[in-house]
């Protein structure tokens, strides 16, 4: 019962963004013989990606602030680079720099913690002006974690949002290949 306890804790703390780094921690796996309750172990690592959303999740409703350097205010980019820096992953401050980071995947893969990069506020421009990360794909119904400009840190789906589906240019994974894609030129 004890083993059980310490497992639901140690995972408890992980989902809730009380621990910082990898963690494997131990999974209770019960099944039931008769009417007894047998309790097995496993152990399980939270995915980098999983981290990586957990720590965005903390900062929700965090207001937008243009070029802002600041864990009270964040631009896009900026909150996009304040995360991944929690997984030691170092991006520079421009979405469309970051463009030029990890690898090209389409829409219809992306997983928890991909980028996804739009047009800025004019469809015709093809220049990068907005990142975000992806929260989660759920039978091709993306929601998006980001910096708003009018609503600040926020969950939305790209699905329901015209303003982001007009604007869509690429997604990217870089929790994979954090390294400069050396095929895209810099933007910056």
């Amino acid at each position: 019962m004890i083993r059980l306890i310490l497992a639901l804790f140690a995972v408890s703390a992980v989902t809730t963004g009380f621990v910082s780094r990898p963690v494997t921690v131990e999974q209770p796996i019960a099944t039931q013989v008769d009417s007894t309750i047998v309790v097995d172990t496993a152990e399980i690592e939270i995915s980098k990606e999983n981290q990586l959303i957990v720590f965005a999740e903390k900062y929700l409703g965090t207001p937008y602030g243009y070029g802002s350097n600041s864990t009270s205010r964040f631009d896009c980019s900026g909150y996009v680079r304040h995360c991944f820096s929690h997984l030691k992953i170092d991006l520079p401050h421009s979405s469309a720099a970051q463009a030029a980071y990890g690898e090209k995947v389409s829409l219809k893969e992306v997983k928890r913690g991909d980028l996804l990069f739009f047009k800025g506020r004019s469809t015709k421009k093809k220049s990068i002006g907005h990142v975000a990360m992806v929260y989660s794909n759920e039978n091709g119904v993306v929601k998006m974690i980001h910096a708003s400009t009018s609503r600040g840190v926020i969950i939305e789906t790209y699905n329901g949002s015209d303003y982001y589906t007009k604007r869509f240019v690429e997604a990217r994974r870089l929790i994979e290949g954090a390294q400069k894609d050396k095929n895209k030129k810099d933007d910056q």
